[in-house]
Formats: structure tokens, C-alpha cells, sequence
């Protein structure tokens, strides 16, 4: 049986609904984290046109900019 079989069988007919363990952390109060020290920001994350660095490598950028 290959892995195309199995799924046409209808055996996930619903999708699959794990617990969603909300008792974990429905009394905690939502934060913010703060900003890290140090980024790294992949440019080749599609298959589009190309993205352009406008930094140069280990040019120090302030947030915001």
C-alpha cells in the first residue's frame, strides 16, 4: 500500500485534531520578548526574483531602520 493509497482510503476524512493543552497557559498573561541582539535574515527564501541586500555584510543596523 503506497502512501497515495493511504490517504484516498479516507482514513483522515476530518484532519487530524491533536489536544490543544490550553489549561497550560490560559491564566499566564501574554508578554512581550525582548528584541534580540543579533539577526540573521536569509535572502534566498523563494524562488522569485532575487532579494537585494541594501546593508552590507556585518553592517550594524538599528531597529527601526
Amino acid at each position: 500500500m503506497g502512501l497515495l493509497n493511504f490517504f484516498s482510503k479516507g482514513t483522515f476524512s476530518h484532519g487530524v485534531h491533536p489536544p490543544t493543552n490550553k489549561e497550560i497557559t490560559s491564566a499566564k498573561k501574554i508578554r512581550r520578548l525582548p528584541f534580540a541582539d543579533h539577526l540573521v535574515l536569509p535572502l534566498n527564501q523563494h524562488i522569485g526574483k532575487p532579494a537585494k541586500a541594501i546593508v552590507r555584510k556585518g553592517q550594524e543596523v538599528v531597529r527601526g531602520e
